[in-house]
């Protein structure tokens, strides 16, 4: 039986990882725009509710990186993961509840995600090489 290096299976993981992240940010661009017709939001609520993810991705960003020094880049991103997931199936609801709730889960959205890829390079520190990092976060 051939064994699996460590580095692949983490490396296929985060990969996934960042196919659903990314999947999460085009969906809301989507669904934004049922949402709006569905709640009577004109454009500029449609771009708060869309731009709120935001202020959260960017506060995140020094937040993940110093978390997975602290406690591990595993435990770290799969928080992250879980947080980003719950919010995302609980969209529906907050935004029936009120455009404030929202907003809030949105933001919380937000910095779930913006720890990902400090996280996913704080990961690949530990187990891909230098001579192999390029090959691990690109396309070729």
């Amino acid at each position: 039986m051939m064994m699996i290096a460590q580095r692949h299976v983490i490396v296929l993981l985060c990969m996934i990882c960042t196919f659903v992240c990314y999947c999460d940010r085009v969906i809301i661009s989507i669904a934004v725009i049922h949402m709006a017709r569905d709640f009577n939001w004109d454009l500029l609520l449609q771009g708060q509710v869309l731009g709120a993810f935001f202020y959260g991705y960017v506060l995140s960003q020094v937040a993940g990186a110093y978390l997975a020094q602290l406690y591990g880049g595993k435990i770290v991103l799969n928080c992250a993961v879980a947080g980003w997931s719950l919010l995302t199936v609980a969209t529906p609801v907050l935004a029936k509840y009120s455009l404030t709730a929202l907003i809030i889960g949105r933001i919380l959205l937000g910095f779930s995600e913006g720890m990902a890829f400090p996280v996913i390079y704080h990961l690949f520190s530990g187990c891909v090489t230098i001579k192999r990092l390029k090959c691990s976060t690109t396309i070729r």
